[in-house]
């Protein structure tokens, strides 16, 4: 992402490799109540658990959004760099 010295940068999106629901659902265009409703219906990648935390990666996420929006299933499977 490239930001101009005038543009502030979301601090959802400030360029980390996890992103918070929040941060994936500003990165989606969408509400985080639609990012939580998909995230239930199994229509968004799978999430990392760390501990109590839960995160996107944001590499999946833009992989995820580039092959336009799979289900979760289906995006498992063919998700790149997936080993099997």
């Amino acid at each position: 992402m490239i930001s101009k010295p005038d543009m502030p940068v979301s601090p959802h999106l400030d360029g980390t490799l996890l992103l918070s629901a929040e941060g994936a659902a500003e990165l989606c265009g969408m509400s985080l109540r639609t990012w939580r409703r998909w995230d239930s219906a199994g229509l968004i990648p799978s999430p990392v658990r760390i501990g109590r935390t839960t995160r996107w990666r944001r590499e999946d996420v833009l992989g995820w959004i580039a092959a336009k929006c799979p289900k979760r299933q289906e995006w498992e499977r063919k998700k790149p760099g997936k080993t099997g």
